[in-house]
This record gives structure tokens, sequence and C-alpha cells, in this order.
């Protein structure tokens, strides 16, 4: 009998035996020994939100349009039910709980749930006895039912319908908002709804209700134990790994929720032998299944270090065991995946960290959120998107009456959802996932490779899991290329047999000749005599370094008759370079025009005399070495790389399989003829007679010749490397080929195949080509479809004698959809690194079926149509606070901004201000750091927004590449100081004092990222209340994750509010509960946002309000318009305790405003001057519109640190536009600024310099402080500038003079505002009141 109960124990899942526990009167972890203070009722009903309730009230306003925070029940019941029966059950079990009478309400930011005294539920009924199709109609009821869209803060939060299928058979269906349920409330409502209604009528409210859990959780969180546990928490998940994600089968752009329910009932045999093996080893099933769980997750996402979601229900104490209410809360266990231990080493370690896990369940998910401050993002869930569930149901006896129903409620919270229900001796697996990310094939074959898992390890517990034998073989990622037998023996075969049957047709043209196949073959017989004559021994190695002409095919040919291997190099090799070659490669002979005395050399003038007779030679030459090509690598020293006849030949004719014809077709080489990337057009072309395109290398890098001689020599096939392509995008359609575009060596993007599209024939065909020189120039083609473009374009499937395997970290092959490195093997492997055994060795592998590899160091994952996805490189990844992204995801993005031409991302040598990203930017129009930022910010979280550098053009390695290489090495970062972005707006100005409100952080700019910054939930609902209430605007949760800054939001909001911002007067730029208040008057223009520095170093002690220049203000001179800004003010509430206060022209104005309160009998204001020369009212030199606009902008020149484009003020005439751009690109106007309010402001501006020298002051007597720049910027004619008091003291008796650092535009800057602010505080404590 003990062991049957030891038994029955290991079953049950850890809630399961606390709650078991708790029944037989023990107490969990955190049960108190002495009974709790429970909550304080009053009159009005409302009490505060638990945790997890307020986790709920915030998720479901940000899922707002869906069903996806119910929790949806079908029961089925076999008897005869009374429907007046069950709605009275209903109504007294709402009377005994009042969570279900419950609303929840938000108030200035603040969440509170409402307790009504009454409410009377009603069932739904519907009879479908009498319709053939029941189940069906069951299911769509089911579905409608689960998609009801509860109004929190209106009754009810729940829903109950009965269906009837027969006289004793009903469908009982409940539907409860997750905010006031989870599963065991949904446990006791349904067995509460099937008592006699006269057992519950005896019952009244429940001694504990929720609300007195909402008080033991705060009085909980307050306790030691809870800081340990959080402090737990803190450590267990610091340095996060990757939220674990499922490899994915579709990359939808738009997040959906949308889900699919997929159920897997496991064999009776199977659940004994689980339930034995654990009984036998002393597992619980919650352990054994979730460990099996997490191994299989780990080889689906290749990821060892895992975090996987799991429920707990959180009812440890007695006091809750039957309280209706939310205490269910989300454990994020975290487990490391060994594949080299055995099951039952791997058990014990993972046993171990569970039950650790397990001890600190009662830190709500909300404060372990908190805790550690994890990047967010609305696409996915915040630490993980995997989530395991276990329940155990006592064994059904025959006589139950009551069965669970798996219904589709076809949504999904997570990408992954497991459910394992036992049910005494049957068991199976409920399924939900996000069904726009993953194809059902590969979910149905998921589930059963966690039944062979689960077989394998119970058969063979103690052999490293890596050796466990899971996925059939036709599931695992391999690709097979078809099967050739070559009757040839080697490439130059394919070329006599060309020449034989095209001898007159040309073969090859270059910038200067062009020659037939017979001329080509007499030229290159020639030179392989002469090497013999020469002295070339067998084997030899003959460097070609005659650029790009003919005489380089001709050195091929040559080298090929005599049997020797040719290295080509470069024409601008650097001399230390050429002489590692020379000795690395024991090179015997230098085919080039250039003198050197360090090796043989034969120059093509040389073969000037007579040809000699044509030489037909042996053309056995599959086991010999064809051609070394030489790699940068990753390293700077050079890596040759062997290729043999054998490997060319196969390449040759596996892309004649893909290209088709090629006797007929141009075919064009304008890569490297050092590298291998042109060897496609070469031996493709010569090897079928078609003719080579050979244009010099000043042709390939220049448009206009390369567009000059392909008009001359139109191509019909053209292989280059898409950034080649790019950068001669403006003549595309002179470079498009007639018929076939190759595009290989780096990953083409969806917006170059947009361009080609545009400019292509109509019968042009575009084949994305992928190899490295490792394994022969390619081995994996994809034709495009141009009209149904892919969202991720494949780079195919592998050419003939070819396999491609898909491998993890031990080499194993990884399932089919799932990410691993790209490894080639067969025909087309290249034989070696020149005299690098070790580097042979560690790239060139035997694997376990005794294949030799090639280990690529790429990253793939097989499509579901068994193409290839290319992911990128294993070293171009990076994590950063464990999340994982590829550089070529952050390039993607980049490239499709509008104004960005090219660009390279790259990881930094040396880490700065702790970013470890960088990338160098070509852009022909003046973008700026702070704008690339703002732009990348809305598709990637800010700790991958790299560190800009703006370059002219971006260097290309010689084959057209973008070369990532010269950029990390010479790149010099700018040390610039950024711009430092205030706002520029009153939207920014009150959403920046949101923000600092709420973070209590003064140094927060309209840059920062909500959530960087430590924003959560509870933040997030305060905001958007401030929000809503200042701008009277309904603003959507889900918009805070997309518009996460105070710039984004002042964009959102300028766009949807009637916000009136540019009428408004006065504006509040800083209120407080403060006294005192300073109103500033807009300098010339209007715009008072250079006002916000010093109004906040002055928030400490007043308020501050300020006039703007709006489009409404009479401009006509000074005087009118302090004269409308002094009757706004007189009955404005700012004018008790206020001082007046302007810089530049707003000084002026504020005198004659203080003037006016004089003339009006008003208590004298303290006036604050800066920096304005009191008028002289005789106007200047009569100035034009243009020259008052340059003076302003000169002006703007200093003030922007000399960031301001100063070509602009030299121009002869106004560029408007180019003013706006430049405005944009240095953060003085927001991007939507339209040209047309720019204009409007500029004309109200020089206007406003106009009339400046057209005033004159009038005597005013109150107390004046003058804050004088001490440093001037530009000389002015004025003569009161010379003077101290700059010419006040005549019209302001009671004056006071301070000089303050800075000049007339820098003295109102960040750091010199403080000192302004300091000095007018103490002026405002020495004048007399």
């Amino acid at each position: 009998m003990q062991d049957s109960l030891k038994g029955k124990l290991k079953n049950l899942s850890p809630d399961q035996i606390r709650k078991l526990l708790v029944a037989r009167g023990k107490t969990g972890v955190s049960t108190p020994k002495k009974e709790f203070e429970k909550m304080k009722r009053n009159r009005e009903g409302k009490y505060p939100l638990s945790k997890a309730q307020e986790r709920i009230w915030f998720l479901s306003y940000l899922f707002k349009d869906t069903a996806l925070y119910n929790i949806p029940v079908a029961v089925k019941i076999r008897k005869v039910i009374s429907l007046d029966n069950l709605e009275l059950a209903l109504k007294q079990i709402v009377q005994n709980n009042p969570i279900l009478r419950t609303t929840f309400h938000e108030k200035s930011g603040k969440l509170y749930q409402q307790i009504h005294l009454n409410y009377k539920p009603t069932i739904a009924f519907q009879d479908l006895s009498n319709h053939k199709e029941k189940e069906k109609l069951v299911k769509e009821i089911a579905l409608k039912h689960s998609s009801i869209q509860f109004n929190l803060t209106q009754l009810p939060l729940f829903s109950i319908k009965l269906i009837k299928i027969k006289d004793d058979e009903f469908i009982l269906l409940l539907n409860l908002q997750h905010i006031i349920s989870d599963g065991w409330t949904n446990a006791l409502l349904s067995n509460d709804l099937h008592l006699n209604p006269k057992n519950l009528l005896a019952n009244s409210e429940k001694p504990y209700t929720y609300i007195d859990f909402v008080k033991w959780e705060q009085d909980w969180m307050k306790s030691k134990a809870y800081e340990e546990s959080k402090e737990f928490w803190r450590e267990k998940l610091a340095s996060l790994p990757s939220p674990s994600k499922f490899p994915r089968d579709f990359n939808s752009i738009e997040t959906s929720q949308e889900g699919k329910l997929h159920v897997y009932d496991f064999s009776r045999e199977t659940q004994q032998k689980i339930l034995s093996f654990c009984q036998s080893n002393n597992y619980t099933s919650f352990q054994f299944y979730y460990v099996c769980f997490v191994i299989l997750m780990s080889i689906y996402t290749q990821e060892k270090d895992l975090i996987i979601g799991t429920p707990v229900a959180n009812r440890n104490s007695r006091y809750f065991q039957d309280t209706y209410g939310l205490f269910f809360n989300s454990l994020p266990i975290r487990l490391v995946i060994d594949m080299k231990l055995s099951f039952f080493q791997l058990m014990k370690n993972s046993i171990a960290s569970i039950n650790q896990f397990m001890k600190h369940q009662e830190v709500p998910f909300t404060e372990i959120i908190k805790a550690i401050n994890p990047e967010r993002n609305l696409d996915d869930n915040v630490l993980f998107n995997i989530h395991f569930a276990y329940q155990h149901f006592p064994k059904k006896n025959k006589e139950d009456k009551y069965e669970m129903l798996s219904i589709d409620y076809k949504n999904s919270k997570f990408d992954l959802n497991f459910w394992v229900e036992v049910e005494g001796e049957h068991s199976k697996l409920i399924l939900t996932y996000k069904k726009n990310s993953f194809a059902s094939s590969k979910i149905a074959k998921c589930v059963v490779h966690y039944q062979d898992l689960i077989d394998a390890v119970i058969e063979n517990p103690t052999i490293p899991l890596e050796k466990q034998k899971i996925f059939p073989n036709q599931e695992l990622s391999c690709l097979t290329g078809a099967k050739r037998v070559h009757s040839e023996r080697s490439w130059l075969e394919l070329f006599y047999r060309a020449l034989l049957e095209f001898p007159n047709k040309t073969a090859v043209i270059d910038s200067n000749e062009q020659i037939t196949y017979k001329e080509l073959n007499s030229r290159a017989s020639t030179l392989a005599h002469l090497f013999k004559e020469k002295g070339a021994k067998k084997d030899s190695v003959v460097i070609l370094d005659t650029g790009r002409n003919i005489s380089f095919i001709v050195g091929i040919l040559a080298c090929f008759k005599n049997g020797y291997t040719y290295l080509p190099i470069a024409a601008d090799t650097p001399l230390e370079k050429l002489h590692f070659i020379i000795k690395d490669s024991n090179a015997s002979f230098l085919f080039s025009d250039k003198k050197t005395t360090i090796i043989n050399c034969v120059s093509p003038d040389e073969l000037a005399r007579d040809s000699c007779s044509d030489l037909f030679c042996d053309t056995s030459l599959n086991s010999k070495v064809a051609y070394i090509i030489y790699t940068s690598g990753t390293s700077s020293r050079p890596k040759g790389v062997v290729v043999s006849h054998k490997a060319l030949l196969n390449y040759t004719i596996g892309l004649k399989n893909v290209v088709t014809e090629i006797s007929s077709q141009k075919f064009a080489h304008v890569s490297a003829i050092q590298a291998d990337l042109g060897n496609t057009a070469i031996f493709g072309s010569l090897g079928y007679g078609g003719t080579l395109l050979l244009p010099s290398q000043e042709v390939i890098l220049d448009p206009t010749l390369m567009s000059d001689f392909f008009v001359q020599n139109p191509t019909d096939i053209l292989k280059i490397t898409p950034s080649h392509l790019e950068a001669f995008s403006a003549i595309i359609t002179q470079i498009l080929p007639s018929k076939i575009l190759i595009c290989g060596g780096e990953i083409i993007t969806n917006t170059l195949v947009k361009l080609i599209s545009k400019h292509k024939s109509k019968s042009l065909r575009v084949i994305n080509h992928y190899g490295p020189t490792e394994a022969t120039v390619g081995v994996l083609t994809h034709e495009l479809n141009l009209s149904d473009l892919e969202n991720r374009i494949p780079i195919g499937k592998p050419i003939n004698n070819t396999k491609i395997y898909l491998l993890d970290e031990l080499l194993n092959l990884v399932p089919l959809g799932v990410e691993g490195e790209i490894c080639i093997s067969g025909s087309n492997l290249a034989n070696e690194y020149l005299n690098d055994p070790a580097l042979t060795a560690l790239k060139y592998v035997d694997i376990s079926n005794g294949d030799k590899i090639y280990r690529t160091g790429d990253r793939g994952i097989i499509d579901p149509k068994g193409d290839l996805i290319f992911l990128g490189r294993t070293d171009s990844q990076i994590k950063i606070n464990g999340f994982r992204i590829e550089l070529l995801e952050i390039e993607s993005i980049l490239k499709n901004h509008p104004d960005v031409d090219r660009v390279a991302v790259f990881i930094l040598k040396e880490k700065s201000s702790g970013k470890k990203i960088g990338a160098a930017i070509q852009s022909s129009v003046g973008l700026s750091k702070n704008t690339l930022t703002s732009y990348l910010r809305k598709f990637l979280p800010d700790m991958f927004v790299p560190i800009f550098h703006f370059v002219e053009k971006i260097p290309l390695t010689a084959n057209g590449k973008v070369d990532y290489r010269n950029i990390k090495e010479n790149l010099v970062f700018s040390v610039k100081e950024e711009i430092d972005v205030l706002p520029r707006d009153l939207f920014e100005i009150k959403l920046l004092e949101f923000y600092k409100e709420l973070f209590e952080n003064s140094n927060i700019t309209i840059e920062d990222n909500f959530f960087d910054i430590g924003g959560h939930s509870l933040l997030a609902i305060k905001l958007i209340s401030k929000i809503n209430h200042e701008f009277n605007y309904q603003l959507a949760i889900p918009r805070l994750f997309s518009h996460c800054t105070v710039k984004e939001l002042a964009n959102l909001l300028r766009k949807n509010t009637g916000y009136d911002v540019v009428n408004a007067n006065p504006v509040a730029i800083i209120e407080k509960n403060h006294p005192k208040k300073s109103v500033w008057i807009h300098p010339a223009g209007g715009n008072i946002m250079c006002y916000y520095p010093i109004a906040t170093a002055l928030s400490a002690t007043m308020n501050t309000y300020a006039f703007q220049g709006t489009t409404k203000t009479e401009a006509s001179s000074i005087k009118s318009i302090a004269n409308t800004y002094f009757k706004k003010l007189r009955l404005h509430k700012s004018t008790d305790h206020f001082i007046l206060a302007g810089w530049s022209m707003g000084a002026l104005i504020a005198h004659h405003i203080a003037y006016l309160f004089a003339q009006d009998n008003h208590k004298l204001p303290p006036l604050v001057l800066l920096d304005q020369p009191a008028a002289s009212g005789s106007p200047k030199k009569v100035m034009s519109y243009q020259d008052r606009l340059f003076s302003y902008l000169q002006k703007v020149y200093v003030f922007t640190n000399q960031r301001f484009d100063k070509n602009i003020i030299e121009n002869d005439t106004i560029d408007f536009q180019q003013i706006l751009n430049e405005f944009i690109r240095i953060q003085l106007t927001p991007e939507e600024t339209t040209l047309e309010n720019f204009k409007l402001f500029l004309n109200i501006l020089v206007k406003h310099n106009e009339i400046v020298t057209q005033y004159s002051p009038e005597v005013y007597k109150g107390p004046v402080l003058l804050l004088k720049a001490k440093e001037q910027i530009v000389h002015d004619d004025n003569p009161l500038t010379q003077l101290k008091d700059l010419g006040w003291k005549k019209y302001c008796p009671d004056l006071t003079v301070v000089e303050v650092p800075g000049n007339h535009i820098t003295m109102i800057n960040n750091k010199n505002s403080k000192v302004l602010a300091n000095f007018i505080d103490q002026w405002l404590t020495t004048i007399v009141s």
C-alpha cells in the first residue's frame, strides 16, 4: 500500500502535492503560522488589485480587441440537468464569491477593483437535440462563446451557457475573464454548479475572499522572505539567455495571436512505461515530462540555456484553497541542457534546479520582471515564448458523468503552449500554437518526436543524449543533389568539344580585342610550349598576373594543357603579399608583363611569335589540381584553397543543368579574377561554346564605362554580387542581361529584387547562387519567382553529386525546419588549405556516416518546400542581454530607409559606450545619427541600435562584396558630441515632463525608451492616463510598445489629436505645485522651446509659462504684440507672484508688458532681460529678407556647435526645402514639419527681426535683472552692445546687471541655464516685494 501511495504521489504536479499537504493540515513554504490580517472592508467596495490582476488588466488592454485573456472550459455532462436548478446554484455561487461581482477601473493612473453588492446572473440555453451535425455545431458555439470580449468595467466578467444534446446529455460552457479566475477557480465553479442548490443556499460568503488574498500578498511582499525570494530570481535570471524561439516556417510581418489546436494521445503502453520508469527512478511525472520537453526544445531551438514557462496554482496557504479568483502564477524555469550527458545525469541536475525554482514560486511574475528588467517588445512574450503545463486527473470510474472537451479556441498566447494531461492510465498532449508562424505538419511531427524522445530515453537512459536515435532519417536536414557519373575526364575535354564544334565562333571579348575559339586554343598551345621550353616541370604552379583580358584566359588554358596548376592574383597585389604567395604555393612561373627576379617570368608579349601547331593534350586531369585561390578569410594571413579538376568539372556540369542553354549566349565576367566568383562565367561559357565578356578592371568599377561596354556587347548571362549590382543601380537597365542574372557571394534582398523586376526584360531569369571557394564556386541554386517573392529568398537545392547537411555543434543532423550549420559534402569539395593541415582538419571533417564535409560557418534552415534558407554567419550573430540577433537583419532594416544608399553592419572591435555593433552608412542625403536611431527603434530594441559612421562610399572587395574587414580596421568612429535634442514643441515638452515625473529622473531625453529606463505595466498605465487626460485622447496600450520615446509619442499625438499647440497662450512649460511663476516671452520667430533648459533649471522653485508666437498674433510692432499678451496675461492665473522674462526680442516684449502692468496700477512684476540691447528706435541699414534670414541661420550654426550646414548660408538664393531638411537632420524641428508651416515660421522670424529695429522702450520703474553674455559671437554695429547695461539703465532705474557664461546663443543651453537660474533665484531674494 505504501508503494502504491508513493506511485500516486509521483504522478502529481508540484501544486497538487502542496494541496494535499494543506488538506492534511500541513502548510506550504510561505503559509503564516498565525492568522493573517484580512483586508479591511469599506462602504465604497473599492480595493486594490493583486499583482497578477494588474498584469492581466494591462494585457487585456494591450490586446483589447481579442479574447486572449478569457479562460473557456467545455464540459460534457451525461445526466439530466434542470436549468432552473443550475441558475439557482449560480446565483448563490455569485453571492458567496464577491470576485464574480467585481469590476475593474482606472482613475488618474491608479487601478482598483469594485465589488458590487448584488448581481443576478443568467445562464444561456440552446437546444441541439433535433440537429444532425451536433459535434460541429458545439465546436462553433463553443468558439463563439469563448470569443466574448468582456468590458472590465462592467458586470458580468463571466458567461455560462448550457447546450442540450439529448435528454440526458448536455454541454456546459464556462468562460471567465482571467482577471477574476484561473484554472483552479474554473474547477471550483464547475464543481459548485453540480452541487444541489440547497447545499449551496446553506453557505454564506466564504470566510476568505479574494481581496483577503490581496492583503495577504501585500503583507508578504513587505517581508524578509519575499526579498530573499526576489533576490533568488534576480540571481538565477541574471545574464539572460535569448527567449527560446521555436523555428518558424512563416515570417509573418503582422503580430498575431491567432492559434490552432493539436491533440495527440499517448498510447496506454507509453503511459504505463512512463509511470513505471518514474517510479523506479524516484521521479515525479511532472519532472519527467518537463525535462523531456526541454530536451526536445533544446534540439529544435539549438539552445543549451533555455527558459520555459510553467504555471503554478500559487495557493500554498490553507486559507485560499476554496477561494475564487486569480492566484495562478507563471514561473520562468531555467535549465541548461548538455547533450553529452546521459538522461539520468541530466535529470539529476534538472530536478535540483526545478525544486529551487518551485521553492520561490510565490513571487508574482510582474515582480520577477521588475527585478531583472529584461528587454521587451510586442512581438514576444517576456522571458519565454514556449510554455509547458502538466495536469493530473484522478482515474475515471465507469459511473463518471463528466468529461472535459478539447475545443480549438483558435488563439495562442505563446508560440507554443504544451499541456500534458494525465488521467489514470491515459495521457494526451494538448498543444496550441501560432498558426501564422508554424506549419501544421511541423507541429504534428514535433509531437511525435516528443513521444519518440520519451521512448528513447526510457530505453537507453545511460547513453549520452547526443547518441539517442530520436528522428527518422527522412526527417533530418539533409539535401541531396542528383547523382551523376561524368564521362568527361576534365573540364578541358568540355573545351575541346566546344572548339571542334565552334572553331570560328568568338570565344572571348575583352575591353581591347576579341578572339575565336580556334585562335584562343592556338595562343594557349603556344604558351604551353613556351612554359615547357623555359623549364616548367610537371605539376608546376603558375601565377597569372595579366589583369582582366584575353591573356588571363590563355594562361588558364595553357596551364590545363600542360597539367599545371594556375594561381590567379590581382594586378595590384602588394609585393610583400606576392612574395608570400610564391613561397607558400611553391610557384615556379609568373605569367605577367611585370618584371621580377624572384620567379621565372613569361610575358604575354612573348606570344607574338608564330603560333605553334595545335596541342590536343591528355585531358585525364581529374586527379590533378586545377587551381589555387588565395582567400583573405577572417585572419590577415591569406590562405590557399586547392581545387581539383574533378571538382571544377562537377561544378561546370552542375551549372549547365541549371542554366541549360549556353552555346549561343554571351556570359559576362565582372568580378575579381583572383577569386572564384567569376569562374561561373569562364568555365560555364568556354566549356559549352558560349562567348565570355571580360571587361577591364577600369570598366567594371565605372558605371559609365560599364554601361558603354554592355551597349556595345549586350550580355545574355551575368554573374554579379548584389552589392556590385546595387552600386550600379543608376544604370541597372543597361547592366541587366537579357536572359539570366545570377547573384552570388552575398545575400540578395527583396529591395534589390524589386529594383531588378522593375527594369528587367520579360524573359529574364534570376538565380540565387550559393557556395564558398572551399566547395568550388557554388553548390546551391534557386530560381526566383519574381511575381511571388518569398519573404526569405532561398539559396535553393544542391547541384549534382552534392549533399548539404545542417549540423548542430556536435556535428549531428538537426531535424527538418531547425536551424543548423551549413555543411557541404560531395564532388565539389576542394582538396585542402595549402600548407595548413590544422585548418584543413578543422574545416574538412569526417562525420558519423563516413562522408567528408566542409563546415562553412554559415547558418541555414530548410523550409517546408525543401529549399535551403541562408540565415547568416555563425560569427555574425551577436548576443546582447541574452537576446540574439543576426547583423544581416539590422542591415536589411537600414537598407529600407529611403535615405540610406548603402550600409554595412558589423561587430565592433572595441566596444564604445557599451555598444557592440557598428554601422557604416552611405547616404547622398544629409542624415543624422539621431534620425537613424529613431528609425531603427521602430523595429528593434535599443540595444541593437548600432553606433553610426557616415562614409562617402562603402568599400567593396575586388569581388564586388562589401569589404567588412576594411571597414572595421580603417573606420575611425566620430567622437563628435551628439546633438543634445531638446523638446521641439509643446507635445514633447508635456510628454517629457510626464516621463521625468514618473521615473523621478530629470536626465531623461526625448529619445529615451520607456522600457529601457525601467518602464513597466503600472507605469505604462499611469503614463497613458496622463496622456489621455492632457490631450483628450484615447491612447491604446499597444501603441506604447511601438512608440516608446517622447519623440515617437509626440509624433503620434500630433497626427491624431485636436490639441491646439499652435495658438494656445500662455502655455505651461513646467507646472508644479509652486506659488511662484515665471512667464517668458518668445524670441524672434515665436518658438519657445529655447526656454526649456531654463524652465527645467528653475523647476525646483517656480512654475514656468511662456507666450509663443502664433499665426494669430499681430506682428506689426513690438508694442502691439506686448499689448496682446498683456491682455491675456491679466486674465491668467499666473499673475500672482510672477516674474516676467525674455531673451533676445522676447526681452523687449517682456519689458513693454511690464510697463503696461505699471500703467494698469498693478503690483510691479520683477523683470528679467536676457542679453538684448535696448532698441534705439532708429532703424539700422535696410536689410533684405534673405540677409535677415541668413543672419538668423548664422546663429543657428553657432547654437548647434557648427553642425548646421554652413554652405546653405553661402548660397546665392534661398532653398527653403534644403533649410527644412537641415533643421530636421539636426533635430531642430520634428520630421513631420511641412514646408508650408516651416516657411510660415521663417516669415514670422524675418518680420520679428524687422520690427525690433523700430521699437523705442518706455521707462519701467520696477525691479529689473539684466543677464548679459560674457562672450560676443559676431561683431554687432549697435553701439549699445558695448555698454555694460546694454543701454537699459535709461529705461530701468532699478536695474541689476550680471554677466553670465556663454554667448548670446549658448547662454541658454542646458549647462549655462543652471547658472542663470541660480542668479535669478538669488536676485529674487534681494529685491523688495
